[in-house]
């Protein structure tokens, strides 16, 4: 499964890559998310009550750049890199909550529509590649206090499966200010396509939104 990913990966990007450039016509620009996310936690028994530490209704931060290019006046292409600071927690073969990181690389497709001159609406789907990298996990000793682990080798359910692919779909509002850029807000969700070892404890879909600053080079 890995080497299948990076070999879809290395391609897509390198289709993105091999478009002419040209940018007398202003139809390459970047764009630079600031990221907020919440991931949803597996959890097979029931909390008995709230758990003091148990990672519930927390949001996480993560930053994108992206190089677009134009393909009409409503319709963009783009690559680009993320990365994702991501907390869940899990009960499900014992109280667990891990920190981690996902670094990946998006492929999107973009259009849209114009509502007057300065603003435009847009819907956006594609896929994003990429690996987990565990910072650590902790559990409760008898006394209800959280012990960090980052000796992974004893953990239930762990192994070297850390490639992702996840489907990813948004729908957002940009507004322009000339020759400053746009600034966009977009909500959005992702769908994790195959299984690593931590969806034993993280669900497969996670959502977000996203605040975007973007301009042309």
């Amino acid at each position: 499964m890995k080497k299948q990913i990076v070999v879809v990966f290395m391609f897509l990007v390198s289709l993105c890559c091999t478009i002419n450039l040209d940018a007398q016509e202003k139809k390459n620009s970047i764009t630079v998310s600031g990221i907020i996310a919440h991931f949803i936690n597996n959890e097979k028994y029931q909390l008995n009550g709230p758990e003091p530490g148990y990672y519930e209704s927390k949001i996480d931060p993560g930053l994108e750049i992206l190089v677009l290019r134009s393909l009409t006046k409503n319709t963009k292409i783009g690559t680009g890199f993320n990365i994702q600071k991501v907390r869940v927690a899990s009960y499900m073969s014992g109280l667990r909550r891990f920190d981690f990181y996902e670094l990946s690389i998006p492929v999107i497709f973009q259009t849209g529509f114009t509502v007057g001159e300065k603003n435009r609406c847009f819907f956006t789907t594609g896929i994003y590649g990429g690996k987990t990298i565990l910072q650590k996990y902790a559990s409760p000793n008898s006394s209800g206090t959280w012990r960090d682990y980052k000796d992974f080798s004893q953990l239930e359910n762990y192994s070297d499966d850390v490639y992702f692919i996840d489907a990813y779909f948004d729908t957002g509002y940009s507004r322009s200010f000339a020759n400053l850029g746009d600034i966009s807000l977009a909500p959005f969700v992702k769908y994790r396509l195959n299984s690593t070892w931590l969806n034993y404890h993280q669900d497969k879909v996670h959502y977000g939104i996203k605040l975007m600053y973007s301009f042309k080079i």
